[in-house]
């Protein structure tokens, strides 16, 4: 496989799980924060993604790309990390910022794909990559502007998104590891 082609499946698959990621967290987002106006946004990231996900599977196949399910997997353990053991010791803003990164993620891969596309003279790939730009920074700056809601509801913000002993035992033991850092830091010869 030549070189351009070995990285337009490496990006495409980054990209497929990034918006298998981008369909499913930001749900569980809405869904934590109920009726309150963060939901809405993350809503729409979410029905993006989706859709993004069917025009990307078109895309690649009339390109040939075979996407590795190595790829898949890998995605499918980091999902499971963070849903099993992350999520034990975040607050609800903390898990809100930590889906908006990964929604962030998608938009530098995109932006490679699309210098990609453009490289290889492929102007439906660049037009969908510039569409699907168009669209989800639009999306990411409404989530983004929803974070001052949690300023003004700290109560909400600090609550933590698991109430089981072992979510309890999570944030207990983080707090002791942050405590012991910060001694240690402040212990330690500065450095020049």
């Amino acid at each position: 496989m030549k070189p351009d082609q070995k990285l337009l499946c490496s990006v495409v698959a980054e990209l497929f799980q990034s918006e298998r990621s981008a369909s499913r967290h930001p749900v569980v987002e809405a869904e934590r924060v109920g009726d309150a106006p963060p939901s809405r946004p993350m809503q729409l990231v979410a029905a993006h993604a989706t859709r993004a996900l069917s025009e990307l599977e078109v895309l690649s196949q009339d390109r040939d790309l075979e996407v590795g399910t190595a790829m898949r997997a890998l995605g499918r353990s980091l999902s499971a990390i963070r849903n099993r053991f992350a999520d034990l010791t975040l607050r609800r803003e903390q898990s809100y910022r930590f889906t908006m990164l990964g929604i962030r993620h998608g938009i530098d891969t995109v932006r490679l794909l699309r210098d990609i596309a453009l490289e290889r003279d492929d102007t439906e790939l660049v037009r969908w990559t510039e569409q699907w730009l168009e669209e989800r920074v639009q999306l990411i700056a409404q989530a983004e502007a929803q974070l001052s809601w949690f300023a003004r509801f700290p109560e909400e913000a600090i609550a933590p998104i698991r109430q089981s002993v072992l979510a309890r035992g999570g944030r207990a033991l983080g707090s002791v590891f942050g405590k012991v850092d910060a001694a240690m830091s402040r212990t330690s010869p500065k450095r020049a």
